[in-house]
């Protein structure tokens, strides 16, 4: 496994006491199957893991890409201990388990780009590049 991966050294990060080290991004599928993609958001998203012992407030957190595209996660977004969450780029219903950026073209860059999950005062939770 990768230091990251592992949660060791810069990867270790807490965020007003509380262990953030196991909330990461867990899975992606930037490119939508389909032509043109742009009618195929909801085969685009992100996974995000919360392997605490705990659920995770997440209001006001944020997933962006490389291009400064930021979905801002809603207020009262809870992930619990153990679940995943993954946010697509197109439009849907919100639910404990799914999110939606309500996006009408594609964000995540199929030939390669950053995932930066942050809290609400900017600190970075985790990175994932392809």
């Amino acid at each position: 496994m990768t230091t990251r991966k592992e949660r060791k050294g810069i990867w270790n990060i807490l965020e007003n006491g509380t262990e953030t080290q196991n909330i990461y991004i867990s899975g992606f599928h930037p490119d939508a199957q389909g032509t043109p993609e742009r009618e195929h958001l909801d085969d685009e998203y992100i996974i995000i893991k919360n392997g605490q012992s705990s659920s995770v407030d997440m209001s006001g957190w944020t997933l962006s890409d490389e291009a400064n595209h930021v979905f801002t996660f809603p207020q009262g977004f809870k992930l619990n201990k153990n679940f995943e969450v993954t946010v697509y780029t197109g439009h849907g219903t919100n639910t404990d388990t799914e999110l939606y950026w309500s996006s009408d073209t594609p964000i995540w860059n199929n030939s390669g780009d950053n995932a930066y999950l942050r809290t609400p005062d900017g600190s970075l939770i985790d990175r994932e590049k392809w």
